[in-house]
């Protein structure tokens, strides 16, 4: 019991920096699924010269839109559903994988639709649409996202940002600083109260 007393500060600040990085290690929920827009641009294609019949080919404009998914949970979700406000004419998923593409008849709306997204697995979806600008019209249209969804959970709407990737070694350093940091808090927070109160 004295040693307690003697050293409860140091006790109470390790528990504190161990309390710490547990809830971040713990903190991670069970079943949780995010998607964003990664790109979407529109790219102008510029025609070939003069066809050898006098006519000039239209001008082009390219749209595309990249949407990402990911699990972010601990578990693997089934059914992870993407509702689009449209039919896309043309889709690539990356990495390949198996996918079921649903058309509602009655809106025209379409579903993609994937059987399985393990924990930390990403899927992006890279939609194409080509726009006749002489025309002014565009044949298909890149639809918008309107839901992403599993059986497990409903999706998260996340803002979509580049960072800077940093070695794992500078991470884990800022990390163990930071968990020193809280430790170090406790115990001169501690050690001030002792010192007001002796």
């Amino acid at each position: 019991m004295d040693y307690f007393h003697e050293y409860q500060k140091e006790l109470f600040s390790a528990a504190s920096a161990i309390a710490t990085f547990l809830y971040r290690k713990l903190d991670k929920p069970k079943s949780r699924l995010v998607w964003t827009i990664t790109t979407s641009f529109a790219h102008q294609l510029i025609p070939p010269p003069q066809q050898p019949d006098g006519q000039n080919p239209p001008l082009l404009l390219v749209h595309t839109r990249a949407v990402s998914i990911f699990n972010d949970g601990k578990e693997p979700l089934t059914n992870v559903e993407v509702l689009l406000n449209g039919i896309p004419g043309n889709i690539n998923v990356w990495p390949p994988r198996r996918f079921e593409k649903i058309v509602h008849d009655v809106d025209q709306r379409c579903t993609l639709v994937f059987d399985f997204l393990a924990p930390s697995e990403a899927v992006d979806i890279q939609l194409l649409s080509v726009e006749n600008v002489v025309l002014n019209f565009t044949s298909i249209g890149i639809p918008s996202v309107m839901a992403v969804k599993a059986k497990e959970v409903l999706a998260v709407n996340v803002r979509y940002e580049p960072a800077i990737a940093r070695p794992r070694w500078k991470v884990n350093l800022q990390f163990g600083l930071m968990i020193m940091g809280v430790a170090g808090t406790v115990y001169a927070g501690l050690w001030l109260l002792k010192w007001l109160t002796a």
